[in-house]
């Protein structure tokens, strides 16, 4: 699990050497993760490249932080470019991600989220609860525009100041935290 951590750009919080995440359903820490451990058999037993570790990684927010995540996805083969998606309320900066790594642009953090397996929240603090109210409506069972997220799906968190409870109102149940490092912007990966 920590491998792939590394690979993927991220630091993690360990105890007795695995990681740390939180579920809304019994709102409990656990110490294994669905997301890297589901994500690294995937990535090392995928039998082509152009499968990637996870069926579609969705970015809500395309900032310098997820960038930082995106670019070693991309240039590690760990997920073609094809299988990830970027939303933002400012298309310039979504554009230029877009561009450079030729990734799939969304007209909505809706469109951005249909089919995704990891939702990677990268926004500031302070436009969460707009985001999470927007994932709530399209993931809704009683919504007309109802849009489906893998039943696994698993809302990563590159959020700073936002305290693990505030997640639970994106109404995705499997919910992590990381923060990129210097390592990740750096593309340098430690096997």
């Amino acid at each position: 699990m920590i491998r792939c951590c590394i690979k993927l750009g991220c630091k993690a919080a360990t105890s007795s050497g695995g990681i740390l995440f939180t579920t809304t359903r019994s709102n409990e820490i656990i110490n294994h993760s669905t997301l890297f451990v589901a994500g690294c058999r995937r990535l090392f037993a995928s039998a082509s490249p152009n499968e990637g570790a996870f069926h579609k990684i969705s970015f809500i927010g395309s900032g310098r932080m997820a960038e930082a995540l995106v670019a070693p996805l991309i240039q590690n083969h760990i997920q073609p470019s094809s299988k990830i998606a970027v939303y933002d309320v400012c298309t310039n900066t979504m554009n230029r991600v877009c561009e450079t790594y030729q990734v799939q642009p969304s007209s909505s953090i809706a469109d951005c989220i249909h089919e995704a397996d990891l939702i990677c929240i990268a926004v500031k603090p302070q436009n969460c609860d707009v985001v999470f109210k927007e994932i709530r409506e399209a993931t809704a069972t009683d919504s007309p525009s109802k849009v489906s997220i893998h039943p696994d799906a698993t809302l990563l968190s590159i959020v700073a100041g936002k305290p693990m409870k505030a997640f639970y109102e994106s109404s995705i149940l499997r919910i992590a935290r990381s923060m990129p490092n210097t390592v990740s912007s750096l593309s340098l990966f430690l096997f």
